[in-house]
Formats: C-alpha cells, sequence, structure tokens
C-alpha cells in the first residue's frame, strides 16, 4: 500500500499582495529534502555542523520575508543558499530571469573574451560551464573577468566534460550587480597559449523591467 504524504499547511504572508506566493511555490519543493520555517534568512554559519545538520537540497522558508533558499553547499561555517527569485508583476514591473551563453573556442592566443556576455544592469546570479571539446596548450585554465581573472574558475582541468559550478568560484560570488556590459575571459593556466578545445560559457542573471503606469 502506498503511503499518503501528508500535505503541507498554507504559507500566510505578511502582505496580502502577496499572499500564496511561498504556497504556490512550495508545491515545487522537492518533498525529499528537509524543510524548515525560519523568521529571518539563512547564513553561512546555517551548515551541516552538529545541531544544525543541513545538507544540500534542503529548503529554508523565510516567512517574515517571504522568501525560500536552497542549500547549495552546507560547508561548516561557509554555507551556501540560494534564494529563490519570484516573478512579480505590478504595474507592469516584471523581475526577469534570464540566461546567455556563448562558445569560447580555443585555437590559439593567452586569453578567450565572450563579449558582453553578462548585459548592463544585471544581477547575476550565477555562472556555469563545460568542456565540450578537450583543451590543449597550456596545463590548465582560468574563467573570470578582467581584473579578476579566476573569479569564477582556476586551474581548471582540460579534459572534455569538465564542468564548472560554484564550488569552483574564487573571487566574489554571486549575487554580483553589474552596471555595465561585461565579458567573459577564458584565460590560459600556465606560459603556454591555446592550441585547440572550446568552452561553453552560461550566465544566469536578472534584470528588471520599470512599471509602465
Amino acid at each position: 500500500m502506498a503511503k499518503k504524504i501528508p500535505e503541507q499547511p498554507a504559507i500566510q504572508t505578511a502582505d496580502p499582495a502577496l499572499r500564496g506566493t511561498l504556497a504556490e511555490h512550495a508545491v515545487l519543493i522537492n518533498r525529499s529534502a528537509h524543510t524548515s520555517m525560519h523568521t529571518v534568512k539563512p547564513t553561512v554559519s546555517d551548515d551541516s555542523s552538529d545541531g544544525k545538520g543541513y545538507s544540500v537540497g534542503d529548503v529554508w522558508l523565510d516567512t517574515t520575508n517571504d522568501d525560500i533558499y536552497d542549500c547549495i553547499d552546507s560547508t561548516v561555517g561557509a554555507a551556501i543558499w540560494l534564494r529563490r527569485w519570484l516573478h512579480s508583476l505590478q504595474d507592469g514591473a516584471i523581475l526577469n530571469l534570464e540566461s546567455s551563453q556563448a562558445v569560447g573556442t580555443l585555437s590559439s592566443g593567452a586569453t578567450i573574451t565572450l563579449s558582453n556576455l553578462i548585459p548592463a544592469a544585471s544581477l547575476l546570479q550565477a555562472v556555469s560551464a563545460r568542456v565540450t571539446t578537450a583543451i590543449t596548450g597550456p596545463t590548465s585554465w582560468l574563467l573570470g573577468v578582467s581584473g579578476d581573472t579566476n573569479q569564477w574558475g582556476d586551474t581548471l582541468a582540460l579534459t572534455k566534460d569538465t564542468t564548472v559550478d560554484y564550488s569552483d568560484y574564487t573571487g566574489t560570488k554571486p549575487p554580483e550587480f553589474f552596471a555595465a556590459a561585461t565579458s567573459v575571459l577564458i584565460t590560459r593556466g600556465s606560459a603556454s597559449d591555446f592550441t585547440a578545445g572550446a568552452v561553453r560559457v552560461v550566465v544566469h542573471y536578472f534584470t528588471v523591467t520599470a512599471p509602465t503606469a
């Protein structure tokens, strides 16, 4: 006999205009993960340590600010909780979750520039990448921007299907606001230039549409 999963109680928000928002999004929560309700947002100390026991995939509901957070890293003292941004529409104002991507062909040179991959006036949420063709030339590669060339990855592997995600970030971590359009750089990790290879880079970000009235 199948075990019936008890229904979760409805969640009421403080603002009547948003009432039901968390409840609607809560149905998307992975019920196999641990879900907990709080009146504050999580911090780096809400981790896997004894007495807390959070793990990757856990969900945190902040009922004061009507926010939902997902744990993507439960390292003790350095936990990362990613806020779920909720789309809203009020008098034409929209919060847009968008992505853009480009493939860098590493046939020569020390640096490959993916021009203006991060658009102006955007709030960056994540950068990910995958080596789609094995890289030759240097002993490793870096992923970042001008002035912080290893922001999202340092001494990355050359082999096909190597990926870049939050665990590889070494510099400023998202969310990060970019006022001007910004290029993403793929840079050699040693003295030898690139001779072959390809890397697909994807950036995920929010933009805002102003109200129409």
